[in-house]
């Protein structure tokens, strides 16, 4: 089979796959500014403690277990620095952000932040946390302390920019993402996120002509065409709207950040592996995805989504005959697993 043919069937077997999520809908009452944490309130932070691990996988059980325990180690030596007590304490946030315990997150970073006050990751870390956990007063707070420390910090200016939409601010947010368009002009992230606020304020050719050239920086980003859309129908371009309308998606922008980036961590569980291996599939990376397809394996054999997407990637990657063993495993094991009848048939 050509390269694209096996392109074209690997769009039909992962056209489901979104990408960068935000937190939920809950509004929050807005706090008054908050300081930045110092050395003298670490004393006054209640302890770190672990919540109830039983709804994790074992696997993961033990990563979370074995990462507190890292801490508590280093808490007691009294030769331990500042900085060392903060990266400890943000590894073990890392952990409780990936695993969804985001209070546990956020305290985490809150004693990482009180430790190490002028390291703009801590209260940027803290933001995400608050975010991923509904509570956006609280992360527009947090996004503001880590930009006083490095202002020019592109994907801090849209986080807090978004924040800022999502809370009906739309001058705020118009002004965040002008920011962030003076540090990094063609940032289609930022340039999305201007003509939303546009469009927001009915600010219609501007709001287009934002989002043109946000979809011209970055063409696969299909949640573009919709607000597009909406912005060609109010100024009167209704056949350029109805065409955008038939293209719509759920891919934003993609918004590199590497202080994000390091946060990540990888839980001894399917889920966690299955999420690597989707993120791989989206940007491409074939052999990545099988990687991490196969290492969730290792924890849950028996887990035919995973071993689905195992021979996703193994197609994708030009190696047809262990794809197709692979959906022949899950239709054995599950016959009603619809879309590896359909990738089978694809073969």
């Amino acid at each position: 089979m050509s390269q694209r043919a096996a392109v074209a069937v690997a769009g039909c077997l992962i056209a489901a796959l979104t990408v960068r999520c935000r937190g939920g809908n809950e509004a929050a009452e807005r706090p008054g500014p908050t300081p930045a944490p110092n050395l003298a309130t670490a004393q006054k932070l209640s302890p770190v403690t672990l919540p109830d691990l039983t709804p994790l996988a074992e696997p993961v059980q033990r990563q979370v277990r074995a990462r507190y325990a890292s801490l508590s180690h280093l808490l007691d030596d009294p030769s331990a620095s500042a900085a060392d007590r903060a990266s400890e304490y943000g590894a073990l946030g890392h952990l409780m952000l990936a695993a969804k315990f985001f209070d546990e997150a956020a305290a985490c970073y809150l004693h990482a932040e009180s430790l190490a006050p002028a390291d703009m990751r801590w209260p940027y870390y803290l933001g995400h946390a608050y975010l991923r956990n509904g509570d956006r007063a609280r992360a527009e707070v947090s996004f503001t302390r880590a930009l006083a420390l490095q202002p020019a910090y592109v994907p801090a200016l849209i986080w807090l920019a978004d924040t800022y939409l999502d809370e009906g601010r739309t001058e705020a947010a118009q002004d965040t993402f002008t920011r962030a368009l003076s540090a990094q002009p063609g940032s289609a992230a930022a340039l999305f996120g201007a003509g939303r606020a546009a469009l927001a304020r009915q600010d219609y050719r501007n709001a287009a002509q934002y989002m043109e050239r946000a979809l011209a920086a970055d063409p696969q980003a299909s949640a573009i065409r919709y607000p597009l859309a909406m912005a060609y129908r109010a100024i009167g371009q209704r056949d350029k709207a109805e065409t955008l309308l038939k293209e719509r998606g759920a891919s934003p922008p993609a918004l590199p950040d590497p202080v994000l980036q390091e946060s990540e961590v990888v839980l001894e569980s399917a889920v966690s592996y299955e999420d690597r291996g989707l993120q791989a599939l989206r940007s491409q990376q074939w052999q990545a995805a099988a990687d991490a397809f196969r290492k969730g394996l290792e924890v849950a054999p028996g887990d035919t989504s995973l071993r689905y997407w195992l021979g996703t990637a193994l197609y994708v990657s030009g190696d047809p005959t262990g794809a197709e063993r692979e959906f022949q495993t899950v239709v054995r094991d599950a016959p009603t697993f619809a879309r590896a009848h359909f990738s089978l048939g694809a073969i």
